[in-house]
């Protein structure tokens, strides 16, 4: 059938269908496949769905615990908050609890360490839409980490999909920060300075506008907090910082949590000891 219908044609059929179709046609002959797997044509699929209904319906991915077993649901962002469906989370060879670090295009990014050592740390990039994923290489961990936070997104120049581990000691020292990227299926050092901030409680890092975010602190003379909003920008490879609300600046750290909010914009939610809640648009 290529034979007979120019490659312009072909795509614009292909980027109308929805993914199960687009991925059973990745078997009708080798330039299809090739066409298919190509990151321009995932870009350009993607963006398609996402201009017409019932694609560009925004979902919220929630997760229960129920007698031991971690379940995963995805409901619509509306009113009646209606479930859409339960998610099936592979088993992936090790067990069947996978904590979710991070959400971009319908791909899910799952953690897990190794029962048999914890010093190694294992990620799955799934597409819940098509039941698949893929093992990213694993990747051993400094011994003394106190704390890891992950952030999952989408480098739009580059087309490439990429995660950023960084971590502290029981210092809150910084340990030399990673970067996986897809495109290249390898992990690399982060050369990029990092601020002198330690790390807040989050370990989910929301991405937006092209970057992960999350709150650090600094400790003060007077035993109280600074707190800020570090980000990591996925193209420029750099990190950056936020200033916060006056307010906010002196909380005690868990008090903060960072989130996205819309589609542009991070949000930041503060909890008093009374059990009052503020939320500041960033």
């Amino acid at each position: 059938m290529s034979d007979y219908m120019h490659e312009e044609l072909i795509l614009e059929i292909l980027k109308t269908l929805p993914v199960k179709s687009v991925v059973k046609c990745r078997s009708v002959c080798k330039k299809w496949n090739t066409l298919i797997c190509h990151p321009s044509f995932v870009s350009v699929h993607l963006q398609a769905s996402l201009s017409r209904p019932p694609d560009n319906t925004p979902f919220l991915l929630l997760t229960s615990e129920k007698k031991g077993c971690e379940k995963y649901y995805l409901h619509y962002d509306n009113d009646g908050f209606d479930e859409f469906k339960q998610l099936q989370i592979p088993l992936f060879g090790y067990v069947s609890e996978a904590p979710v670090v991070g959400c971009c295009n319908g791909l899910i990014c799952l953690q897990l360490f190794s029962r048999s050592d914890c010093s190694y740390i294992y990620y799955f990039l799934w597409n819940p839409s098509i039941q698949k994923y893929i093992s990213l290489p694993r990747l051993r961990i400094d011994k003394d980490a106190e704390y890891l936070c992950v952030g999952f997104g989408f480098d739009s120049r580059t087309n490439d999909y990429k995660l950023l581990l960084a971590g502290a000691g029981s210092d809150n020292c910084w340990m030399k920060p990673y970067l996986f990227s897809l495109n290249h299926k390898r992990w690399k050092r982060v050369t990029a300075v990092y601020p002198d901030y330690g790390f807040g409680p989050e370990t989910l890092l929301p991405f937006v506008n092209g970057a992960v975010h999350w709150l650090g602190h600094q400790n003060r003379n007077d035993d109280k907090a600074r707190n800020e909003i570090l980000g990591f920008d996925l193209s420029a490879e750099v990190f950056f910082e936020m200033s916060l609300p006056e307010s906010l600046i002196g909380l005690y750290p868990a008090q903060l949590s960072c989130m996205q909010c819309g589609e542009s914009s991070i949000a930041v939610l503060a909890i008093s000891w009374e059990g009052g809640r503020e939320l500041h648009q960033l």
